[in-house]
């Protein structure tokens, strides 16, 4: 009888303890905006089998590290809208079945996020470097923040004198695959303004190579004193918008 009741309080303290647990995301609270592709959390408790996290009405997916875990957003023609506002449902399971479920509203920002680490990054351009040739500074963000004090993860120069690499940049995720681009603007021999896309992936830092290279953005060079990225048409296509430099005028290209 004594071994009995000693087995009946351990069933039920681990029954007690089980259905509690922590959830949090690490790089967008409730009601917040989140500037990544993809979503960063961890789920602190007892007796926790796995994790399932759930985007508005779809289906549970089931994430087996659930201490740390990284979870791809919508991507390509699903990439969400920046503005748009989606639920998230994190449903915690424990080794005796029981569940707990945490529910979190997030609002889509601007992308940022150029490693796909989760954490927004930074680029300044100096476009007055090295006698005019240019560069962009990389500085990778973290759970803290964006560290601009030290030196930046990475630099990419200008290929030339006076090319004024960097004067203008933008960061968006421009292919919609869950890493952020950096377009940079730079002048050719005959002052016509180029357009550099440098594609984000995991490997940004280190090893940045440019994807794309849009040329002669405007035969008399007029164009290209600011760069802007909106999505006026279908999903999956965005729109590079540019300013003139001299008319009060812009156009806009698309790219994919």
């Amino acid at each position: 009888m004594k071994n009995f009741t000693l087995l009946f309080i351990l069933l039920s303290a681990q029954i007690y303890t089980a259905d509690k647990a922590e959830v949090t995301l690490l790089n967008a609270g409730n009601r917040k905006m989140i500037h990544s592709g993809f979503l960063l959390g961890t789920v602190n408790g007892t007796n926790i089998s796995h994790v399932e996290l759930k985007i508005d009405d779809g289906e549970y997916t089931r994430i087996e590290d659930h201490v740390l875990w990284k979870y791809k957003l919508p991507s390509g023609k699903e990439t969400w809208q920046n503005g748009d506002k989606h639920n998230v449902k994190v449903k915690v399971v424990f080794k005796n079945d029981m569940t707990l479920v945490k529910e979190f509203s997030l609002i889509k920002g601007n992308n940022t996020d150029l490693n796909g680490d989760g954490f927004p990054d930074l680029v300044m351009g100096d476009h007055l470097y090295d006698r005019n040739r240019g560069a962009a500074y990389i500085y990778l963000g973290e759970e803290q923040g964006i560290q601009t004090t030290g030196k930046p993860a990475e630099i990419i120069p200008g290929s030339k004198n006076e090319s004024y690499f960097g004067k203008t940049l933008v960061i968006e995720d421009v292919n919609r695959d869950g890493f952020a681009d950096i377009i940079i603007s730079s002048f050719d021999d005959n002052s016509r303004v180029k357009a550099y896309i440098y594609k984000g992936s995991e490997t940004v830092v280190g090893k940045p190579y440019v994807n794309t290279v849009i040329n002669d953005l405007d035969k008399a060079g007029y164009f290209g004193i600011s760069f802007g990225i909106e999505n006026f048409a279908k999903p999956g296509f965005m729109d590079l918008i540019i300013q003139s430099r001299k008319k009060k005028e812009i156009k806009t290209i698309k790219i994919k």
